[in-house]
């Protein structure tokens, strides 16, 4: 395991000899800063640099009220590093209605070309541990422009 683990690193840090390749430290457009909005109308604000995801999220569903933080990760990709492999995660905690004892993660591809973020995303909610099997929710969201 430990061979393949560093086999592994060595090809990542050759791979960034590629000219195609754009390195997370770079300050490369991402391609997705600004305004977004899903199927549901909850919407979002980001703001990306050197691999990192910044904003806020505004759900249109359940309890959740006022704006939460939001914060990611991205990384380019695609044949001329226009699209864009994304992660991020809000915890459902702020000032209007305090903790909700639960968080989201939303992982996905943005492409250029549609100008979507395609994303799947998993919310887990506290439960006590015999309530285990009850703690996750998984679901699909599409988020366009506003």
């Amino acid at each position: 395991m430990r061979k393949y683990v560093f086999s592994m690193m060595r090809r990542i840090s050759n791979s960034k000899n590629n000219s195609n390749q754009v390195e997370i430290g770079s300050d490369a457009p991402c391609g997705i800063d600004g305004n977004w909005i899903n199927q549901l109308g909850s919407t979002m604000k980001i703001t990306c640099r050197k691999g990192t995801l910044r904003g806020r999220y505004r759900s249109s569903v359940g309890e959740a009220s006022d704006f939460y933080e939001l914060s990611g990760r991205y990384t380019m990709t695609g044949a001329n590093q226009e699209d864009c492999v994304v992660g991020f995660s809000v915890a459902w905690n702020n000032d209007v209605r305090g903790n909700s004892n639960s968080t989201t993660s939303w992982t996905g591809l943005y492409y250029a070309s549609e100008r979507i973020i395609h994303t799947h995303w998993i919310l887990t909610r506290y439960r006590e541990i015999d309530s285990l099997w009850a703690t996750n929710l998984v679901g699909h969201d599409d988020f366009r422009r506003v």
